[in-house]
């Protein structure tokens, strides 16, 4: 892994949080408390986004009928099903990827997703919850076969060439995702202050990422 310098907040390009100086003195709430829960927040995201992209590097498994993203001419007409996710799980299993301590893998889903495996009576029939994790992992939705699922609504969601919503969740199995830490993130100053009036701050580490192998990820594609 090589370590990359990041920071954010990130549009297209870095932008600063500011603080004016007569806010910081007189709001009533805390402005420097603010930026940075504000800054937090957006360097979780930060993680978020890099490891959606890293894990939706693997191969793509798709509905019985679709075979790519342009297939679907309606919106749902490839709908997720248990059945994709028993393809999914043969296909890891053929690969000898490694499982938790419980014997199972993680699929992460998007809402829709979710939606359309709730219409599924197979999946109905044949996931269960686990309450407990409902307490640890807010978006915990089931467990079926050797996947417990999560739903997430920030995995990819792409319109095709008939401008149908494709899905884009993630199946992985642990070991896969890599990183690294040179510097932990920490908040910077900006010497263009406006002479002490306006505080510009950001958010700023030496990371790495990667994965340790593709075939540790699929993605799960429906429409």
């Amino acid at each position: 892994l090589t370590l990359e310098r990041y920071a954010g907040p990130y549009s297209s390009t870095v932008q600063p949080l500011a603080i004016e100086a007569f806010d910081a003195n007189m709001g009533l709430n805390s402005a420097p408390s603010i930026a940075g829960q504000q800054l937090v927040r957006d360097f979780h995201r930060f993680l978020d986004a890099v490891h959606v992209v890293l894990g939706g590097s693997g191969t793509a498994v798709y509905p019985d009928g679709m075979t790519t993203v342009d297939d679907a001419t309606t919106a749902g007409s490839f709908p997720m099903t248990l059945e994709q996710i028993s393809n999914v799980e043969r296909q890891m299993d053929v690969a000898n990827l490694p499982t938790l301590p419980d014997g199972r893998r993680v699929m992460m889903i998007t809402p829709m997703q979710w939606k359309q495996l709730k219409h599924d009576p197979e999946y109905l029939n044949a996931s269960q919850p686990h309450p407990e994790f409902n307490l640890l992992y807010g978006n915990y939705v089931g467990t079926v076969g050797r996947f417990h699922l999560f739903m997430s609504n920030t995995l990819a969601t792409t319109a095709n060439s008939s401008s149908v919503a494709v899905q884009y969740g993630i199946a992985m199995a642990p070991g896969g995702f890599m990183g690294g830490m040179g510097r932990p993130p920490s908040v910077r100053t900006s010497t263009d202050d406006n002479y002490a009036e306006t505080v510009k701050l950001i958010w700023l580490a030496d990371l790495a990422f990667g994965i340790s192998d593709s075939r540790f990820f699929y993605s799960v594609r429906s429409a």
